[in-house]
């Protein structure tokens, strides 16, 4: 199916959730960067975008990242064109969070034109089976509070809020709610 497609047709294509490999990382920051450019451009400075995405989403961070041997990036694509993404770190902490083995889902994306497709529900439902598998006990999650939508997806898929921190945005300071869910054998 090409590109020229009305978006209704790309979006009947069959999403297959995977680990990224080595080779797409270069891509894979190029497209997080513009998605999150997409997400919280309106309601930020240029200037605070700018320096966060400068250090947080560039190639040479996502190769370290991708790197750590307690992180996981899955891609969802159609139609062999990547249409989301989402990280995981393993082990990572949180003060909010009492868990023996706790998972952060550190960034969950979709392309702004796939929004409502079904891509964020089928990458964190592979999030979910793949942390299940290495024995983690809870996912959870940053969310900025001034982001309803994606609050309401987490709470649609059995998260709860736990806390809260901050996080830095440029010079932005900012508060994320902590959300988190219990994971179980057979969990998806």
């Amino acid at each position: 199916m090409s590109r020229s497609q009305p978006d209704e047709a790309r979006r009947q294509q069959p999403l297959i959730v995977r680990p990224s490999r080595s080779d797409e990382i270069t891509v894979l920051a190029e497209l997080a960067a513009r998605w999150f450019s997409d997400a919280f451009a309106k309601d930020n400075t240029p200037e605070d975008l700018e320096a966060y995405l400068s250090t947080a989403m560039t190639p040479e961070k996502f190769e370290e990242e991708f790197a750590d041997e307690n992180s996981l990036f899955l891609i969802a694509e159609s139609d062999n064109e990547v249409v989301g993404y989402a990280r995981l770190r393993f082990l990572a902490r949180s003060d909010a969070i009492e868990a023996s083995a706790p998972v952060e889902l550190h960034r969950l994306y979709a392309a702004g034109d796939r929004k409502g497709a079904g891509i964020g529900s089928a990458l964190l439902k592979e999030c979910c089976k793949q942390s299940v598998e290495r024995g983690c006990d809870v996912m959870w999650l940053g969310v900025w509070e001034h982001n309803p939508s994606a609050i309401a997806f987490y709470e649609r898929k059995g998260f709860r809020t736990v806390g809260g921190h901050q996080f830095l945005l440029g010079a932005s300071v900012q508060n994320d709610r902590i959300m988190q869910r219990a994971l179980k054998a057979g969990d998806t």
